[in-house]
C-alpha cells in the first residue's frame, strides 16, 4: 500500500466516522427531543455513509483492510436496523426510550467507535510503513547516486591516466626525439615498440633518421672523393 492510498482511505474513514456520529445524534434527538427532522437527516447522512463505505471497499489493497471495513459495515448495519425500528414505530419507542438510549450510547456507538479506530490504526500503520519504505528508497537512491559518481570519477581517472600514458607522454617523447634529430644527431632513435599509431610514428621517425644518416654518409663520401681529385 502506498502513502497516497492510506491518505485517501483515511480521509474517507474520517468522513464516515463523522457522519455516523451525526446519525447517532439524530436518533437520540428523535428519542429525547422529538425532533421531526431527525428521520430525514438520518436517511440523508446514511446515503452518504453507504457511498463512502462502498468507496472504502472498492479501494481495498489487503485482506486485513477488507475485513476491518467489513466489520465496520456490519456494526453500521446494526445502527441502521435500530434507527429504522425507532423511526417507523415512534409510539413503541417512547415506551422503551431508556433501553434504546442505553443500547445506542453504551453498546452500539462504542462498538462503531472500536471498529472505526481499528481501521484508523490500520491506515496509520500503513502510512508509517509507506513513509519508511519511501525513506529507504531515497537512501538507496542516494547510495546508488554516490556509487555512480564514484565510478564516474574512477572512469575519468583511468581515462586521464590512459591519455597521459598512451598519448601525452609518447607525444612528448616524440617531440624531444625529433628535436634531437633536428640538431644533426641522426643516431638517435625513439624506443617504442607498440603496434598502435604512436608506434608507427616512432618507426617512421627512426626510418627517417636512418635515411638522413645514410644521406649524410653518402654526402661525406662524395666530398672526400671530390677532394681527392
Amino acid at each position: 500500500m502506498n502513502l497516497t492510498h492510506s491518505h485517501v482511505q483515511g480521509e474517507r474513514l474520517e468522513r464516515v466516522r463523522g457522519d455516523i456520529y451525526r446519525q447517532v445524534k439524530e436518533v437520540v434527538d428523535w428519542l429525547t427531543q422529538e425532533d421531526k427532522d431527525a428521520d430525514e437527516e438520518f436517511r440523508s447522512l446514511a446515503a452518504v455513509t453507504n457511498d463512502d463505505l462502498g468507496a472504502l471497499e472498492a479501494e481495498t489493497k489487503s485482506e486485513d483492510e477488507r475485513l476491518a471495513i467489513e466489520n465496520l459495515r456490519r456494526s453500521y448495519r446494526g445502527l441502521l436496523s435500530l434507527a429504522q425500528t425507532i423511526f417507523e414505530d415512534p409510539g413503541t419507542n417512547r415506551a422503551t426510550m431508556p433501553w434504546l438510549e442505553e443500547k445506542i450510547e453504551s453498546q452500539l456507538f462504542p462498538e462503531l467507535e472500536r471498529r472505526t479506530e481499528t481501521l484508523r490504526a490500520y491506515y496509520r500503520e500503513e502510512a508509517a510503513l509507506a513513509v519508511q519504505r519511501t525513506r529507504s528508497v531515497q537512501q538507496l537512491t542516494r547510495g546508488l547516486a554516490a556509487i555512480i559518481v564514484l565510478l564516474s570519477l574512477i572512469q575519468g581517472g583511468v581515462l586521464l591516466f590512459g591519455i597521459q600514458r598512451w598519448l601525452v607522454r609518447p607525444l612528448a617523447e616524440t617531440g624531444r626525439s625529433t628535436a634531437i634529430i633536428s640538431t644533426g644527431n641522426f643516431e638517435h632513435r625513439l624506443v617504442r615498440q607498440s603496434h598502435d599509431e604512436m608506434g608507427d610514428l616512432a618507426r617512421s621517425i627512426n626510418r627517417m633518421a636512418r635515411e638522413l644518416r645514410q644521406n649524410q654518409a653518402r654526402l661525406v663520401q662524395s666530398e672526400r672523393l671530390a677532394a681527392a681529385w
